[in-house]
């Protein structure tokens, strides 16, 4: 890296400050983790939050940041798949308003110019809530696609013709945004093929996988005094529909473990879906937490049964791979990482897997040669992953 070329990194957020300190989703999760990497690899890094801007833009931001569990709580009868057609129509209403919202645009101009220059590198995070028109010409501009938004809206909205035609608006609005940067990065290889095919832009859509640096991952340690005879099994996750599939799955998983010794950890605000519902005696729900590694070093072996909503990279994975611990995964939550059978335990057939618990539960020597494998390969895979940054982003 070039540092005098490219000493400072803007990173643009559209959640506010508390969010990005304590991250409650995904989103904001992937934002805080690229701080964190672009900071260990030397460059100097600042936030700018929209919702700090003037204007209804950032007013919106911050009444749906402040609504949003609250909205997601909803459903309307049976019909969940209205709670992802709102949320569409409420992307294509802001990337509307942010056209029309001159106090915004005139605030985003004065603020750019006076951050950018062309020795700096401007990131952004949705392709719909800033015109990248107000930003420098002299920076770069790098938009990191948590995933392809056209595509996970086709999967949550469903097949009613109403859902499709808006799709098809927000499909042009984000086609459109994709040629307006220098580079689009995917985090996973299976993103990078959609928008590869959708847009022909082969010289600005890359992978660029975001791992932790190998220097903050943690060491494997014996369990918890609180779980010292036992082996525990855990789960993160958001409130999330994803996620409230794959809860119900390990319940069901847990339901067929009768070792009193295994427990199921699901950590996370996911647990709301189940506070009013029997749960299995093995199976413990933390709710929201705000030290989440906590309970991550309390595991023995973590789980990711995600099988619906292909798409974007699975920020809990990245916080299972801290640990160094046996993973269990379908090969869907396995996108974007450097996950194999030998280095990791993938299955699709989610309802066998107390087996492979069973198993790992039974044989130190077997989690330990996992965990030694995962190790080899990931450091290669940070290797890999700081050559495509440096040679495609800075």
């Amino acid at each position: 890296m070039n540092k005098k070329e490219t000493k400072n990194v803007i990173i643009i957020s559209p959640y506010g400050s508390d969010e990005l300190l304590n991250p409650k989703h995904g989103g904001s999760k992937l934002i805080q983790m690229q701080k964190q990497y672009l900071e260990e690899k030397g460059y100097l890094v600042k936030f700018i939050s929209l919702t700090e801007f003037r204007g209804f833009v950032p007013l919106l931001l911050k009444f749906i940041g402040n609504k949003k569990d609250f909205i997601m709580d909803k459903k309307i009868g049976e019909k969940r798949y209205l709670t992802w057609f709102l949320n569409l129509l409420f992307r294509i209403f802001i990337y509307y308003l942010q056209k029309l919202d001159v106090i915004f645009r005139q605030n985003a101009k004065k603020i750019f110019r006076d951050v950018c220059n062309n020795q700096n590198c401007v990131i952004l995070n949705n392709y719909v809530y800033v015109d990248v028109n107000v930003i420098s010409q002299k920076c770069k501009k790098i938009m990191f696609a948590h995933n392809v938004e056209f595509d996970f809206f086709r999967q949550l909205t469903g097949d009613k013709l109403y859902c499709k035609l808006f799709l098809l608006i927000f499909k042009k609005i984000e086609k459109k945004m994709i040629k307006l940067h220098d580079i689009i990065c995917c985090l996973t290889k299976e993103d990078q093929k959609i928008l590869l095919r959708e847009t022909k832009q082969k010289n600005i859509v890359v992978w660029v996988p975001l791992p932790y640096p190998m220097q903050k991952m943690k060491q494997p340690n014996n369990t918890s005094e609180m779980n010292k005879n036992r082996f525990v099994v855990g789960f993160v996750g958001a409130f999330f529909d994803p996620n409230i599939e794959a809860a119900k799955k390990i319940m069901g998983i847990a339901s067929k473990v009768k070792r009193s010794e295994i427990k199921f950890l699901i950590i996370g605000s996911v647990g709301k879906a189940f506070i009013k519902e029997s749960l299995p005696k093995n199976v413990q729900l933390t709710g929201w937490v705000n030290d989440i590694d906590t309970y991550l070093q309390e595991c023995d072996v973590f789980l990711n049964p995600k099988q619906s909503v292909k798409g974007g990279l699975e920020m809990k994975v990245l916080d299972y791979l801290k640990y160094f611990k046996p993973i269990i995964t379908t090969s869907n939550g396995a996108r974007g990482f450097p996950l194999t059978n030998t280095n990791s335990i993938i299955d699709d057939e989610v309802e066998s897997w107390h087996k492979h618990i069973l198993l790992l539960a039974d044989n130190p020597e077997l989690r330990i040669k996992i965990v030694n494998n995962l190790k080899s390969d990931y450091e290669s895979f940070c290797k890999r992953m700081d050559d495509i940054f440096e040679k495609n982003i800075i």
